[in-house]
């Protein structure tokens, strides 16, 4: 109780700050200047794919698994090491790419999102959860959030030039990633670099193979469809949707707490047995329903006044794509309290093989229907997306608990018996 106190204490301090900023930000900008910066993150995102890729749930158990201080120290160099290496090769060849073939509208963007893709992609997070400091990786991102909207206020005008909300984005993330490894480790660097040992990262890679597999699937039911849009629709209108984006995940950072906070206790609630794990998150999902179904009320009713005060026509557009994304971030919210359950059975494989369709689903529905439908049905298919997985993984999570039910009840032989 006390960490969640914790952490919805410094979330709800820095999403205030960062909410009003963010509108103050957006109408500086405007539709067409946020659409470009936009494109440029979504293509640094993709670079963050090779980068990361998606361990820190596999990272976390390892971690918790070794015995030995040297072993784990060990193990937080060979990560650390890893992702910076990636990260600079990287760089190294699409940077200078990227500055020759793009216009000079797009430098800054370019150039600040580089050292935003060192940090995004090489946290502390998978550290601090493993360690149980999920109230400093709430405060790590809220200084972020509050950095943010800081400069924002401090720094922004309107004619604002393009792409300057990416140099801010970069140095606000590097802040919190500095806490976030102090936090952590009691020290900014996780220094020494271990570029000897980067073959350890090979077993490592291997045996998160299907959780890699599984969360590049969420990726691409969640993140491609914003270079789509901005590549099959236009930048304006990546622009207005952005703004529905932003305004998500000031409620989505909060809410994907809370099933990473409860991941420990998936574990051990998995330990005294199959029935005890599913009761339990019946239990939680009924209170994160009735909260959704309040959501969509809310969201629906008041989002076209909403945008229309605090945006101005030009975003009033992105209304209601903000209201569906808005739904599917708490629909997303009670499909991880069975995502994370069945990951702390080690469930990874099943998890990519019920992602993987839905993935392909949602890329191809993207493709065909945003040239003619836009944001809307952008925001629709995330939807649609977020919904099918929580069905599939409340049936992954009954098939989960059935067969170790079965596996308790089942008689032990002896070694006299056939």
């Amino acid at each position: 109780m006390r960490q969640a106190l914790a952490i919805g204490g410094w979330q709800s301090l820095a999403k205030v700050v960062a909410f009003f900023a963010s509108v103050w930000a957006t109408r500086c900008l405007g539709p067409q200047k946020l659409g470009l910066s936009g494109m440029v993150i979504a293509m640094m995102g993709q670079l963050w794919l090779f980068a990361t890729p998606f361990l820190d749930i596999h990272l976390t158990r390892r971690f918790k698994a070794l015995k030995s201080e040297e072993e784990r120290k060990t193990l937080i160099s060979v990560v650390f090491t890893w992702r910076l290496a990636v990260c600079l090769v990287l760089g190294a060849i699409a940077l200078p790419i990227a500055l020759l073939a793009l216009k000079n509208d797009w430098m800054l963007a370019t150039i600040a999102a580089f050292p935003l893709l060192l940090f995004v992609s090489n946290p502390a997070t998978w550290l601090l959860m493993a360690q149980e400091k999920m109230p400093a990786h709430s405060k790590s991102t809220a200084i972020q959030s509050i950095i943010t909207g800081l400069l924002y206020v401090a720094v922004f005008r309107p004619g604002q030039a393009v792409g300057s909300d990416v140099a801010v984005l970069a140095a606000a993330t590097g802040v919190g990633w500095l806490y976030g490894w102090w936090a952590a480790l009691g020290r900014v660097w996780p220094a020494p670099l271990n570029f000897r040992q980067l073959k350890a990262m090979l077993p490592v890679l291997s045996e998160g193979r299907w959780l890699i597999a599984a969360m590049l699937c969420a990726t691409f039911t969640q993140s491609l469809e914003t270079p789509l849009l901005g590549a099959l629709a236009s930048l304006p209108e990546l622009g207005q949707y952005r703004t529905a984006q932003s305004l998500t995940a000031v409620v989505a950072q909060f809410l994907a707490f809370v099933p990473t906070l409860l991941y420990p206790r998936f574990i051990e609630w998995h330990k005294l047995g199959g029935n005890i794990l599913w009761r339990r998150q019946l239990k939680l999902a009924g209170a994160a329903g009735a909260v959704t179904l309040l959501a969509v009320i809310v969201c629906f009713a008041i989002s076209p006044l909403t945008y229309r005060v605090l945006y101005g026509p030009e975003f009033e557009r992105a209304a209601y794509p903000f209201a569906i994304l808005m739904v599917a971030k708490f629909i997303a919210l009670i499909s991880g309290i069975f995502t994370w359950g069945l990951w702390a059975q080690s469930e990874d494989r099943r998890i990519a093989q019920l992602m993987a369709p839905i993935a392909i689903l949602s890329l191809a529905l993207n493709v065909l229907l945003i040239p003619r439908l836009g944001m809307f049905a952008a925001a629709g298919i995330n939807l649609l997306s977020e919904a099918l997985l929580l069905a599939g993984a409340v049936w992954l999570a009954t098939r989960t608990r059935t067969s170790t039910v079965d596996q308790r009840a089942a008689p032990v032989k002896t070694l006299d018996e056939p």
